[in-house]
């Protein structure tokens, strides 16, 4: 499991865990995924989440993820997440459940 950190303003920062076959597996026998932000330190710590995304990486795509996120970790997101079904029109991601 990989979380990647991205700020998006002088407080905040999104973070998109991207799981991989074998968190999945894991997670199967039910040992649950956790992302632990102290560990990731200065500046992370002191700052507010504000968007979690979570990503699938399989075993075939990893090479091509870590190339790309070494060149520019946003190109590698946006690769990553290539079949995002965002809906502005919605006003949220594309889910089964609609606003009230």
């Amino acid at each position: 499991m990989m979380g990647i950190p991205i700020r998006i303003s002088p407080t905040e920062f999104d973070i998109t865990v991207v799981l991989e076959p074998e968190n999945i597996a894991r997670m199967r026998e039910h040992d649950p995924a956790e992302l632990v932000k102290k560990l990731y330190g200065p500046p992370w710590t002191g700052l507010q989440i504000r968007n979690i995304a979570i990503a699938f990486l399989p075993t075939e795509e990893r090479e091509e993820f870590l190339r790309r996120l070494k060149q520019d970790p946003l190109d590698g997101l946006r690769w990553l997440s290539r079949g995002f079904k965002y809906r502005p029109d919605r006003g949220d991601a594309d889910t089964q459940y609609e606003r009230q």
